[in-house]
């Protein structure tokens, strides 16, 4: 039998939390609603589930990141951090040992620059922007 190990939902989902029922209540919408929209997009969710998810009492796996950002008009990231804070403000991020700066944090989301600092290879060749090929047009 393969035993469950129950993480708690750490400083980034407490806030996808917070960000999933902001938005969902800025356009009005109800989490009926909003699981219909979701099911039309081929991730289903209850309604139910999107309470327990706006109650931070239940994870939000990838998938289902990317069908709320598209049924919410809006980012992945606008749902991972938050977007009314001071460039300065130091935010808490899962894995992360320390706060950062929301400024950091925001770069580190958007820009490929690595938590380290370094750009990451990871990226596709088209947004390295410090990268011979990408800037020469060549892949």
């Amino acid at each position: 039998m393969t035993t469950r190990i129950h993480t708690p939902i750490g400083p980034t989902g407490a806030h996808a939390a917070r960000a999933v029922r902001e938005h969902r209540a800025n356009q009005g919408k109800t989490t009926e609603a909003l699981a219909d929209e979701l099911t039309r997009l081929g991730v289903p969710l209850q309604a139910t589930a999107i309470t327990k998810i706006e109650k931070a009492q239940r994870k939000v796996t990838v998938d289902e990141l990317a069908a709320l950002a598209t049924a919410l008009n809006t980012t992945p990231n606008a749902l991972l951090l938050p977007t009314n804070v001071d460039r300065d403000r130091p935010l808490r991020v899962t894995g992360c040992a320390t706060p950062m700066r929301s400024a950091y944090v925001w770069d580190w989301f958007t820009t490929g620059t690595g938590v380290n600092g370094r750009r990451e290879r990871s990226l596709p060749w088209w947004l390295r922007a410090n990268d011979v090929e990408a800037a020469s047009g060549e892949h």
